[in-house]
């Protein structure tokens, strides 16, 4: 079990709530500032519930910003249009064309879910996580509900709080401290999701497996002709 680090966990979490609340004070970098506010939650609640130890924290802030980043991309890709359209002239369509959109982003996180729960769980490069991604259940419920439904409502908050003039005035202020408290306990949501275990072993090389053949011990008749 990983030590417990409550103050650098509190720390990492304090950091998480100003950056995804600052998107109010500046909407323009709101984009960048919610985007990084995921890689001090991540890391916080998982030292907070001691499932990572403190090893290769800035190594795994960096896999956590590749991540987070390529997820709002996605998000934002598949998302702006739909939505610039609905913000643009209000209608069923447009609201039809969002939903869409919406659900597959999240069905694209749920078939990726283990990468982003035991990233965010522990941590490590791919090679040290690919074998307990493969022992995971692609399709399993828990998956959407406890790691890509968390990670989607991440996404389409930040989205909004950086969609220009989408929310203005008390109603951004109060987006943004409503978010800013959110994450965290998203965050906690998606690492307490459960999952498969890796059957203990050696790893397999590649090498070509050998059947050993063990010599037939000799009968009577043949250690009799020998004597």
């Amino acid at each position: 079990m990983a030590e417990r680090s409550p103050a650098l966990a509190v720390g990492l979490l304090l950091l998480a709530l100003v950056l995804a609340g600052a998107g109010w004070l500046d909407p323009r970098a709101a984009a960048v500032l919610v985007w990084m506010a995921q890689i001090p939650a991540a890391l916080g609640v998982a030292l907070l519930r001691r499932s990572r130890s403190h090893a290769n924290l800035w190594a795994d802030a960096g896999r956590l910003t590749l991540l987070w980043g390529g997820g709002f991309l996605l998000a934002g890709a598949l998302l702006a249009w739909p939505l610039w359209q609905l913000d643009a002239a209000p209608s069923l369509g447009g609201a039809l064309a969002l939903g869409g959109m919406a659900g597959i982003v999240l069905v694209v996180l749920w078939t990726g879910w283990p990468r982003w729960l035991l990233l965010e769980r522990r941590g490590g490069s791919a090679a040290d996580r690919h074998r307990e991604e493969q022992v995971q259940e692609r399709a399993a419920w828990s998956g959407l509900l406890q790691v890509a439904l968390p990670a989607f409502m991440v996404l389409a908050g930040g989205l909004l709080l950086a969609w220009p003039e989408l929310l203005t005035g008390s109603v951004r202020a109060g987006g943004s401290a409503f978010y800013a408290l959110l994450v965290p306990m998203l965050h906690f949501a998606l690492q307490s999701a459960p999952a498969a275990q890796a059957p203990l072993g050696l790893p397999s090389c590649g090498l070509p497996v050998v059947d050993l053949v063990l010599p037939e011990a000799p009968t009577k008749e043949e250690a009799t002709a020998v004597d």
